[in-house]
């Protein structure tokens, strides 16, 4: 293809994104105020009932709640965790959306993803949309739940073991176990829809795809920006990842097993203790691991990027970073399953073997993991001249790289919006910075360091005797994974953007 002429359609479809996400196609150019007030009060009395059908349930949890027995509460965690941390995610993605909105720069920042259908990306406005009727829904099936199984245990309470009482137990058992099922059956179909039926349908098959190519990465799949980003996101999903297939092992044990006084309280083998957990726990870092993998065979580079004017040094530096990074990922490994032996040996040598080496590969793990967010994922030279100051020697590699770029860019790698920072007081980061002045990354990179413990928090197996812990753990771990994202995309924007048409300097 002619390079000018495919230069042109990629400006075209950067301005079309831009346009899609920043609700421009959906506005008359000067609405009268006539045309806008009707629309207005209808939204506005949407937004009232919601609020109020929310008000509602939430109450209705928390009495439900309040009232259950030990059995409904452990079971009510177990159904119902997973998808909230999923929902809290969709949630924190709406609000990275919403802030790349706010900074009005063109191209949109999810340039990144070189999506040809810029309907696979979703507006904020709809990403809340989708999150506000999925919260109605959750909390309407965590209600539903939590009054059939109360309802059954007050029925096996008040009349013993009599045929009606037996009968009206089995009946609320049911329906409780249907209102669970509810919450994972109806996304699965949503996402199984025909494409010419379906909800959001772009959006739908571009997840679904990009899911499909994270789960076979290990064969000839060339790495794509949007595949180890989901798979990231997956990463700090783990605990929820391990809940869903607990779950779906109660969902198919059946509410006689799940609800029955003589069952393992453990839950047996759908439980914390079975052998399928720290698997499952691995499974998105078995991914990240295959991806590197990958990325190393291709060269290290993702699929995208321009390696015609990279040299050789460049390429091979590319091919170290791809297998250090795996490194990382594999160092996960060693936390969950040391974890898991808790429940397989003995008290004597957990304490005093194996117990010291989990807390080493932990910290090791912790450490490792911020390192690369900060100076790679982040491209922040905070650790540069940290080794700098210690060891008294320049670091060439972060000086180089920190270097205002002077090599000409096509028209089409300019910056509409908001100028850049690029000022002497970002030596200490990288001279152009996406999101403000300096204080702004350093409180990301302190933020994210103090939020890294939840990562191994969320690893470890032999930590989850709070169900309150384990949730407040995982929604922090999901927060620090989309404040990683703004500046992960950023830096990849920055990459492909190497020229601003801000003001100032």
């Amino acid at each position: 293809m002619n390079p000018r002429r495919e230069g042109h359609e990629d400006d075209a479809r950067d301005d079309a994104l831009f346009a899609h996400l920043s609700g421009k196609r959906h506005q008359p150019s000067f609405p009268s105020h006539d045309q806008k007030q009707p629309h207005a009060t209808r939204r506005d009395l949407r937004r009232v009932v919601l609020v109020m059908l929310t008000l509602a349930l939430l109450r209705a949890v928390h009495v439900s709640y309040r009232n259950a027995d030990a059995t409904t509460k452990a079971l009510a965690h177990l159904y119902y965790q997973a998808p909230a941390i999923a929902l809290a995610a969709v949630w924190l993605w709406g609000v990275n959306v919403w802030i790349w909105k706010l900074m009005k720069l063109n191209p949109h920042p999810l340039v990144v993803w070189h999506l040809s259908e810029v309907k696979a990306h979703l507006t904020d406005t709809q990403v809340f949309a989708i999150c506000t009727w999925s919260g109605v829904g959750y909390l309407t099936s965590l209600t539903a739940f939590l009054r059939f199984a109360n309802g059954a245990a007050s029925a096996g309470d008040s009349f013993g073991n009599n045929q009606v009482a037996l009968e009206t137990t089995i009946h609320n058992l049911w329906k409780a176990h249907l209102s669970a099922a509810f919450v994972y059956v109806t996304p699965l179909l949503v996402l199984l829809m025909p494409v010419a039926t379906g909800v959001y349908p772009h959006t739908c098959g571009f997840f679904k795809q990009t899911m499909w190519r994270c789960l076979t990465s290990w064969r000839n799949k060339p790495v794509r920006f949007g595949d180890f980003f989901l798979a990231d996101v997956l990463c700090s999903l783990a605990k929820s990842v391990s809940d869903l297939e607990r779950s779906t092992c109660a969902l198919l044990a059946g509410p006689h097993l799940m609800f029955s006084p003589k069952r393992d309280p453990k839950f047996g083998t759908c439980g914390s203790h079975s052998w399928h957990v720290p698997f499952m726990l691995a499974l998105p870092s078995v991914v990240r691991l295959a991806q590197c993998l990958r990325q190393r065979a291709d060269g290290g580079f993702l699929v995208g990027t321009d390696v015609s004017g990279k040299s050789a040094l460049e390429k091979q530096k590319a091919k170290q970073t791809a297998t250090a990074n795996a490194a990382k990922y594999f160092s996960v490994f060693p936390v969950i399953f040391l974890s898991h032996l808790k429940y397989v040996v003995s008290v004597s040598c957990w304490t005093s073997l194996i117990r010291p080496l989990w807390i080493t590969c932990a910290v090791c793990n912790t450490a490792l993991s911020f390192y690369w967010d900060v100076a790679h994922d982040w491209e922040l030279g905070v650790f540069g001249a940290v080794f700098q100051g210690f060891f008294g020697t320049s670091s060439a590699k972060n000086s180089e790289k920190n270097k205002p770029s002077n090599s000409p860019a096509s028209p089409g790698t300019k910056i509409a919006g908001p100028p850049s920072h690029h000022k002497a007081g970002n030596k200490y980061l990288r001279p152009r910075l996406l999101y403000g002045p300096p204080i702004v990354y350093y409180c990301a990179i302190s933020l994210n360091f103090l939020l890294r413990l939840s990562w191994t928090y969320k690893l470890s197996s032999h930590l989850r005797h709070n169900a309150a812990s384990v949730l407040t753990f995982s929604v922090l771990e999901i927060s620090r994974r989309f404040l990683w994202s703004l500046f992960r995309v950023e830096k990849a924007y920055l990459a492909r953007q190497p020229l601003w048409l801000g003001g100032r300097a």
